[in-house]
C-alpha cells in the first residue's frame, strides 16, 4: 500500500497466508485481532488487538494488547465477512490485489486463508481527485490558478492545484487571449479637447496617450497628435442713432452699454467681440395737461382727446429724439350723483333744483378750461301713501299717533338720509268682530233640489273647520272640511237610514288678525 489509508472495521479479523505490507506515507487501523504470515511495516499501522506473526519488519507499529511471533500455526478460524472504510486520491487496490476502483463507492473482496476459508471485504471507498472544465477570457496573457503557468495564446491547457484532503484537482482550462489594441488619432480643437475616454482634458498643442475599452473588453491605446487653436478677442466702439445688430446677426441691442458676441473665425475657431455701444436716440417721457387741444412739440401734430401719443424732433447728433407725450384734454364732462332732501344748489351756484332728474353745470378748472358737469339728482322728501285695513284702532308709522276710526291720516318719518318723509294714511276700521255658524238640525237628501244636503254656513273669516258625523251607536260615517257637505251616504256609497246623527265641529276663525279656536257639537236628523 502507497499512500492510502485503510480502516478495518471493530471487531473485525486479518487472517492469512500473506504478508501485510504497509510502506512509507499510507496508514492502516485494524479495530481486531490479526493472525498474519508476515508483516513488514514502513507506513503507520495501529491494531486495536493482538498480533500473531512468524515475519515481523516493523518501522511504526502500534498494538494494543498482545504479540506472538514465530508462534502461529497458520490455521484461521472461518471468518465470514468484515467492512473496511478506505480513502485515498486516484485509484484503490483492493486488498485481495484483484481490483483496481477509482471512484467512490462500496465495493467486495474476497481473500483465501490457510484453511482454504474466504475471507468477503465491504470496502467503502471515497475517491477524492476532481477534475473541473473552466472557460476564461482575458486580455494579453493568463496566470493558471495555481499559479504556475503564464498563457499567452488562446488554448485549452491544464493545471493541478491540492484540494483539502491533500489530493490533486485537475482543472481543464479553456483559454481566450484578446489583445490590446492601439491607435493614433490626429486632433484639432478649439481652446481646449475632451479625450475620448472623458478622462482629460487638454488646453495646449502636443501628442497625449488616452485609454478606451475595445469591443473585446481589453485597453484600447489611443495616441492623439493634437492642436489647440486658442480663440481670438477683439473689441469695437460702436456709435449709432437707434439700435445696433451684433456682427454675428444674433443680437438686437437698441440702448447704450456694453455687449459680447462670437463669430467664427477662418479656423473654425470663436472668435469673441466686446461691443462698447453708445446709442444717441433719446427717448424721453412728458406729462402734458391742455383744455381744448395740444399741438406736439415738433408741431407736426394737434391732439383733442386725452391719451398717449409720440412725437420726433432731431438731436445735436443728427439722430431722432423719440418723445411720448402722455396728454390730459381737461374739458371732459364729469358725471357727480348727489342727492338732497328738498332742493340742491349747483357747484357753479347758478342753479337751484326741487325734484329728482338728470341737470348740468360748468364750472372752471385750475387750469383756466371750463368743466361740464353732469348731475344726477335725487330729492328724497317725496310723499308716500300707505292704505292699511284693521279692527278697532291703528298706530301711525313715526308711533306718534293712535287713530280709531277710519279716515286719511298724515305722518312723518326721517329716511335713511336724514330727510322727512311724508306718509299719508288710507285708513279702514273694519268691523270684524262677529262671526256666526249656522248648524242646520235637519236635512232630507231625496234629491228635490231642496235641503238636501247637510252643510256648516258661517260669517267671518274661517281659517279651517274639521266636520265629523257619526252614527247614534259612534260610527264615524263622513268628516270634511270648509265648504263640504254630507248628502247623507255611507262611506261606501249607500244611502245612510233615516234617523238621528251626531256632529262635531272644530275650526280656526280669525278675529281682528287673531286666530281663535272653535268647538261645536250637536245632533241632527236625517228624513227622506
Amino acid at each position: 500500500m502507497i499512500n492510502n489509508f485503510l480502516s478495518i472495521s471493530t471487531n473485525s479479523e486479518v487472517c492469512g497466508l500473506f504478508t501485510l505490507n504497509v510502506d512509507a506515507g499510507s496508514f492502516v487501523i485494524i479495530n481486531g485481532s490479526a493472525r498474519l504470515k508476515g508483516v513488514s511495516i514502513y507506513g503507520q499501522v495501529t491494531i486495536n488487538g493482538s498480533l500473531a506473526t512468524n515475519s515481523l519488519a516493523v518501522n511504526g507499529l502500534l498494538i494494543n494488547n498482545g504479540i506472538l511471533v514465530n508462534g502461529w500455526n497458520g490455521v484461521c478460524a472461518a471468518i465470514s465477512s468484515s467492512t473496511i472504510n478506505a480513502t485515498t486520491c486516484n485509484s484503490y487496490t483492493s486488498p485481495s490485489g484483484n481490483y483496481v476502483w477509482t471512484s467512490s463507492g462500496i465495493y467486495m473482496d474476497t481473500i483465501s486463508s490457510s484453511t482454504g476459508c474466504d475471507s468477503i471485504l465491504t470496502v467503502n471507498l471515497t475517491i477524492n481527485n476532481s477534475s473541473v472544465t473552466v472557460n476564461k477570457m482575458a486580455c494579453n496573457s493568463y496566470t493558471s490558478p495555481s499559479g504556475n503557468y503564464i498563457w499567452t495564446i488562446s488554448g485549452s491547457y491544464i493545471d493541478t492545484i491540492p484540494t483539502a484532503f491533500g489530493c490533486d484537482s485537475v482543472i481543464t482550462i479553456n483559454l481566450t487571449i484578446n489583445d490590446n489594441s492601439s491607435v493614433i488619432i490626429n486632433e484639432t480643437a478649439c481652446a481646449s479637447y475632451s479625450s475620448p475616454s472623458g478622462n482629460h482634458i487638454w488646453t495646449s498643442t502636443g501628442s497625449y496617450i488616452d485609454t478606451i475599452p475595445n469591443n473585446s473588453g481589453c485597453d484600447s491605446v489611443i495616441t492623439i497628435n493634437l492642436i489647440v487653436i486658442d480663440n481670438s478677442f477683439v473689441t469695437i466702439n460702436k456709435t449709432v442713432c437707434a439700435n445696433y445688430t451684433s456682427p454675428s446677426n444674433n443680437y438686437y441691442w437698441s440702448s447704450s452699454g456694453t455687449y459680447t458676441d462670437t463669430i467664427s473665425s477662418a479656423s473654425g475657431c470663436d472668435s469673441i467681440i466686446t461691443v462698447n455701444l453708445t446709442i444717441n436716440n433719446v427717448i424721453s417721457t412728458i406729462s402734458v395737461t391742455a383744455c381744448v387741444s395740444y399741438t406736439s412739440p415738433s408741431g407736426n401734430y394737434i391732439w383733442t382727446t386725452s391719451g398717449t401719443f409720440t412725437d420726433t424732433i432731431p438731436t445735436s447728433f443728427g439722430c431722432d429724439s423719440i418723445l411720448i407725450i402722455n396728454l390730459i384734454i381737461d374739458n371732459s364732462p364729469v358725471t357727480l350723483n348727489e342727492t338732497a332732501c328738498i332742493s340742491f344748489t349747483s357747484p357753479s351756484g347758478n342753479y337751484s333744483w326741487t325734484s329728482s332728474g338728470t341737470y348740468f353745470d360748468t364750472i372752471q378748472t385750475s387750469l383756466g378750461c371750463d368743466s361740464i358737469l353732469i348731475i344726477n339728482l335725487i330729492i328724497n322728501n317725496s310723499p308716500v301713501t300707505i292704505y292699511k285695513t284693521t279692527c278697532i284702532s291703528f298706530t301711525s308709522p313715526s308711533g306718534s299717533y293712535t287713530w280709531t276710526a277710519s279716515g286719511t291720516y298724515f305722518d312723518t318719518i326721517p329716511t335713511a338720509f336724514g330727510c322727512d318723509s311724508i306718509i299719508t294714511v288710507e285708513l279702514i276700521i273694519s268691523d270684524e268682530n262677529k262671526y256666526d255658524f249656522q248648524i242646520p238640525n235637519v236635512f232630507t237628501p231625496n234629491d228635490d233640489g231642496i235641503n238636501d244636503t247637510f252643510i256648516i254656513n258661517y260669517e267671518g273669516v274661517l281659517i279651517n273647520l274639521d266636520l265629523k258625523i257619526y252614527t247614534r251607536w259612534g260610527t264615524l260615517i263622513f268628516q270634511g272640511g270648509i265648504d263640504d257637505y254630507w248628502k247623507g251616504d255611507t262611506p261606501s256609497g249607500n244611502k245612510s237610514p233615516e234617523g238621528v246623527y251626531f256632529y262635531v265641529v272644530q275650526s280656526k276663525i280669525e278675529i281682528c288678525d287673531e286666530i281663535t279656536p272653535h268647538f261645536f257639537q250637536g245632533t241632527v236628523s236625517l228624513l227622506r
